[in-house]
């Protein structure tokens, strides 16, 4: 049996589904069509149950602020990413650790949250390497989040 995901965390997922693909299809900002679009093919049948428009809600608020903070984010990414720069990460990883990272730096989110969501993005997506290196990154990030 499946477990029930709250609707903050399947927000975040198809936030970072949508941000995989728009690296794959070479968009680097926000496009309110191409998140229409994709939008519509995640939720096909259900658009208009009222959790189905929170979630999209959210989608919209995470895709379209991470793409604002983008530039921010990315740097956050890499001075966390020991040995790793930004272009050598597999896009999953690149596309979880952005939700996550906005979410550290610009929600009041619950840090532990943050970093469960994104665990579990990055096992059912990424390589089997995946998860210790997200954890490792926003572990990184969380801490520096909370010094003075």
């Amino acid at each position: 049996m499946k477990r029930q995901v709250s609707p903050s965390t399947e927000g975040r997922r198809v936030a970072m589904l949508f941000l995989y693909k728009c690296e794959a299809d070479g968009l680097y900002f926000y496009s309110p069509s191409h998140l229409r679009s994709h939008l519509g093919e995640t939720f096909t049948d259900s658009w208009h149950l009222p959790l189905v428009r929170k979630i999209k809600r959210m989608v919209r608020s995470l895709t379209k602020n991470i793409f604002f903070y983008l530039p921010f984010l990315d740097h956050v990414i890499s001075q966390h990413s020991e040995n790793w720069s930004l272009i050598r990460l597999h896009a999953v990883d690149r596309a979880v650790l952005r939700v996550a990272c906005y979410e550290l730096c610009y929600r009041n989110t619950p840090r532990g949250v943050v970093i469960s969501d994104a665990l579990d993005m990055a096992k059912e997506y990424g390589s089997k390497d995946s998860p210790a290196f997200v954890h490792g990154v926003l572990d990184a990030i969380a801490k520096s989040q909370q010094e003075p």
